[in-house]
């Protein structure tokens, strides 16, 4: 399989409804896009069924996010005073850890104080959730698995409002997946949300990629908010 078919499988087995942009059916591109962005048309899982951009980028490019936007900063990771629990469906390798995800690097340091790889595997499927003490408004969440082979590729986000304990599905505005830098890098999954204040924010992941269906990794998580 083709590389840039793997993306487009994996992006038709996160939603429903899914259609190509009618531009793309006449042969035009949208301006704003690039010749190597296809941009398709999602609907969502959500209540109100929106339908909000998809761009999957073809070309190579390094899974190392910046900021949205400068007034927004990352609230997902090992120094955020305001985390009150991280919680996952058990590890399944020795390395394995919830807090790997938010170390922000490609280590961390174990009890023992020693530098590990940095990452969260389980058995799919599996359920990973980030609950604060107080709620912060939610812009932006961006996740990378550590490799092409293994990651992650049905999966659903929610989130816990700051005025409702239940979980709900996020409203996307726009979504991009990228492929990293060299053939065994991972993708780099971007969501601009709907932006709301947030108590928790959890995944459920249902599958995990062609190659390791049954198992889960994560690499990094990001949550960029204010």
């Amino acid at each position: 399989m083709r590389r840039f078919s793997v993306v487009v499988f994996v992006v038709f087995s996160l939603f429903w409804g899914v259609r190509v942009d009618a531009q793309e059916n006449s042969g035009e591109r949208p301006l704003s896009a690039p010749s190597w962005v296809q941009t398709i048309e999602v609907q969502s899982r959500t209540r109100e069924g929106a339908v909000y951009r998809w761009n999957i980028v073809s070309a190579t490019r390094p899974p190392d996010p910046l900021p949205p936007r400068e007034d927004l900063r990352d609230f997902a990771t090992l120094e955020e005073p305001t985390i009150e629990r991280v919680s996952a469906s058990p590890d399944n390798s020795k390395n394995s850890s919830p807090r790997g995800p938010l170390a922000d690097s490609n280590y961390r340091q174990n009890e023992q104080g020693e530098d590990v790889p940095a990452f969260w595997e389980a058995i799919a499927p599996a359920t990973y959730t980030i609950e604060f003490a107080t709620p912060f408004e939610l812009y932006q969440i961006d996740l990378a698995p550590p490799l092409r082979k293994i990651g992650f590729s049905d999966f659903e986000t929610l989130i816990q409002s700051s005025t409702d304990e239940a979980y709900h599905p996020i409203i996307i505005d726009e979504a991009t997946t990228s492929r990293g830098a060299s053939l065994e890098a991972g993708y780099l999954w971007e969501f601009r949300i709907r932006p709301e204040k947030v108590h928790g924010v959890k995944f459920e992941f249902k599958k995990g990629t062609l190659d390791f269906p049954d198992r889960i990794f994560l690499k990094d998580l990001d949550l960029w908010g204010k």
